[in-house]
């Protein structure tokens, strides 16, 4: 039998994704922000968790990629278009803004062995699992003791 992990926040996050689509198409060229929320995958590839993220319009120096208590955080910022007295919007769809995403990890992740990828706009945050700890076997010796 096969464990698998679900999500309980998953389609939470999606429904937010989704929600923010709607609101910005009904606001349309208001001027007005939505929060900008960048897709990400999570893929158990067997000996690794990989997390891969849509963020274009980003250069790595924009990005932070963060460990602590096996839980992973990407964030940064995508900074919106200079305002000027030039040419009005008459539709803007695009959301800008501080973002933060969250990965939970497996239990006993080392840190040090994370590696990230910036590429064309595409982050790839890769996380070897963790070694299993089987069962160890101690042995037991025996002391000779003195007499007293």
């Amino acid at each position: 039998m096969q464990i698998v992990r679900v999500d309980p926040f998953g389609e939470a996050t999606s429904l937010r994704a989704d929600m923010n689509h709607v609101i910005a198409r009904a606001v349309g060229g208001s001027g007005q922000r939505t929060a900008w929320l960048p897709p990400v995958d999570v893929v158990d590839s067997g000996d690794a968790v990989v997390i891969t993220a849509d963020l274009p319009g980003l250069d790595p120096d924009e990005v932070t990629v963060e460990m602590h208590d096996d839980v992973l955080t990407l964030s940064g910022e995508r900074r919106g278009p200079a305002h000027s007295e030039g040419p009005r919007h008459l539709r803007a769809e695009r959301a800008y803004g501080h973002f933060q995403r969250v990965v939970r990890l497996p239990a006993g992740t080392d840190a040090t062995e994370v590696r990230a990828i910036f590429d064309r706009g595409v982050l790839e945050v890769r996380v070897p699992r963790p070694v299993a700890a089987g069962p160890h076997r101690i042995p037991v010796t025996t002391t000779v003791r003195e007499a007293s």
